[in-house]
């Protein structure tokens, strides 16, 4: 592998890092909010806020999940190189 290539793995390592450290903060504050709804009593309202609030939890979740295995293979190519 050339050192081009290797610089271009690196970057895309930091890249994945940085983004799904971003993205898994930003669930942890949604869901945080989520939490500290009160439960007595929701308005319709409110519980379509709160299913769009898990749904956006989720949504996270599944995007981080599919960054970690494309950030597992760059890391492999890193390893092999």
């Amino acid at each position: 592998m050339s050192n081009n290539q290797q610089q271009e793995l690196l970057g895309k390592k930091r890249l994945y890092e940085s983004i799904i450290t971003s993205r898994l903060i930003s669930a942890k504050e949604l869901d945080d909010v989520f939490h500290k709804q009160p439960v007595l009593a929701p308005s319709p309202a409110k519980q379509a806020i709160s299913r769009q609030m898990r749904q956006r939890i989720n949504l996270i979740h599944l995007q981080c999940q599919a960054m970690i295995a494309e950030y597992d293979l760059v890391v492999k190519q890193l390893q092999h190189s």
